[in-house]
């Protein structure tokens, strides 16, 4: 895949360490295969070439899954008995064990948290998550159906997932603390499976089988549940579809009744189908990239500043909602959504100053530069290209916030709100009226980036917080007006 400016977003997964799917644009797909004897994870460059072996172990290594940043693959193996968690880097080196016996014996299924920290996985009947140290394991299904296949949602607030139920499975989401379950898929007399959520978090691909009379591959639309098709159905049976970066294609296997399935490449709008492995080597549990939010960063940060990787600028939004793109261009997919006054980084313009290319505190995408505001102009800002060079990692810019109160943080410590003085708000964005959770007093979180800084009545300013919560909401934080210079946050 020919992407501009690939160059220039590399070096900032450097800076960055992670990012959103705007740098998981090269990662190749993974796949499961036998072709050496016993299943091994492989993996392959979008169009079938370079096929590179991974695992190389005699018992059963499956089910892998990109991490959000690229660097590491969680896989189902029995390689010491029990179907069991495993982490490895990249190139299949520095393998290790996330779940233990204690944990579950039949532990399958791995999906990574946006952030990349927790992974969902499968026992038994159950959906569970873990951290990927292995700490804080939690329960998030009951025992109300056979619950499987877990996917997070990009945003980091949801994790769909397949339910069988009396005699067929339907996909189904909930919070990621396992509350709020609700069903999506309606298909009648078809079991529903396999949901894998677009990297802008708007659709789900998922399948659905009709007994032993084939299936097809169905795109859900989480804004109105309608469903179309996106494989044209026959006596196949497709599984496991996972989407590309972009958004633009997706890949799945697929194979006649009792016989060995290859991976196939689809357009998401139905066309182009393109067969990735030959017909002598099969290929199953295809994977692509993983969902990416705004991820942690090293370093510390106080009340008045906060340490970004790149040297920006202020820039404001100027319209009551902006789409930020994955490239200067309309058609490209959707990174992130902005509202009126959010405050954003400014990194550079293209060359006719038509688009600005932000940094949202970890996610970079590009905006119309009609609708944001830069002080100097967005004509004074830097031209960025694929030529452009960023400043190495210890090149540094102090994002200050003038009169702000706020409290003082180092970047992925905890955070506690005080007793006395009542729950505080989380909210989508800074200044946003949307208020995604309320945190209790005594409850608390991980702060994860900022500060960002926004204006607020009697020429005064907030500092916000982008955090996750005790109970995995993330939003952004703001500790409310101060008499005092000390932050009523305790740091825990």
């Amino acid at each position: 895949m020919t992407i501009r400016l690939f160059s220039f977003l590399f070096l900032i997964v450097v800076i960055f360490s992670r990012l959103t799917s705007v740098q998981a644009q090269n990662i190749p797909i993974l796949f499961i295969s036998d072709r050496d004897g016993n299943r091994e994870i492989y993996s392959m460059n979008e169009d079938g070439t370079n096929v590179i072996r991974l695992t190389n172990n005699p018992d059963e290594d499956s089910e892998p899954v990109w991490s959000p940043d690229g660097r590491q693959i969680a896989f189902t193996s029995k390689r010491e008995g029990d179907f069991a968690i495993y982490v490895m880097n990249a190139d299949g080196n520095n393998v290790r064990r996330v779940t233990t016996d204690a944990m579950s014996r039949t532990a399958t299924s791995p999906a990574w948290s946006p952030d990349g920290r927790t992974l969902a996985f499968v026992s038994n009947t159950i959906i569970q998550s873990v951290n990927v140290d292995g700490t804080d394991l939690r329960r998030l299904t009951q025992a109300d159906g056979e619950a499987y296949d877990p996917a997070w949602s990009p945003d980091g607030r949801q994790i769909a997932y397949a339910l069988f139920q009396i005699d067929s499975s339907k996909i189904f989401v909930m919070n990621v603390d396992g509350s709020q379950s609700q069903q999506l898929s309606r298909e009648e007399r078809a079991t529903s499976e396999s949901p894998a959520w677009s990297p802008d978090g708007t659709q789900i691909a998922f399948t659905a089988i009709r007994g032993s009379n084939g299936g097809d591959i169905l795109i859900l639309n989480i804004t109105n549940g309608q469903t179309r098709p996106l494989t044209g159905g026959g006596n196949t049976f497709p599984s496991s579809p996972a989407w590309s970066p972009d958004g633009q294609t997706i890949v799945y296997a697929q194979g006649e009744y009792r016989q060995p399935y290859s991976i196939f490449s689809i357009a998401a709008d139905g066309n182009g189908v393109r067969r990735l492995t030959d017909g002598s080597s099969d290929g199953v549990y295809p994977a692509w990239a993983s969902p990416a939010l705004i991820s942690p960063r090293s370093g510390g940060g106080g009340s008045s500043a906060g340490i970004v990787a790149v040297p920006v600028t202020n820039g404001i939004i100027s319209t009551p909602r902006l789409n930020v793109r994955s490239q200067p261009d309309p058609e490209t997919y959707i990174v992130a959504r902005l509202s009126l006054n959010d405050t954003v980084g400014v990194i550079g313009r293209n060359s006719n100053s038509t688009w600005v290319m932000v940094d949202m505190f970890g996610r970079v995408g590009w905006v119309n530069g009609e609708y944001i505001s830069v002080a100097t102009g967005v004509s004074s800002l830097p031209i960025v290209d694929g030529n452009s060079t960023l400043p190495g990692a210890s090149s540094t810019f102090t994002f200050s916030c003038f009169g702000a109160r706020g409290p003082s943080f180092a970047l992925n410590s905890r955070f506690t709100v005080p007793f006395g003085d009542g729950p505080t708000l989380v909210r989508e964005l800074p200044s946003s009226r949307v208020v995604v959770e309320s945190v209790p007093e005594g409850s608390g979180g991980t702060v994860i980036a900022g500060p960002v800084c926004s204006a607020a009545a009697e020429n005064r300013v907030l500092t916000y917080w982008y955090v996750r919560t005790d109970a995995g909401t993330y939003g952004y934080m703001s500790e409310g007006f101060t008499s005092s210079p000390v932050a009523w946050m305790l740091p825990g």
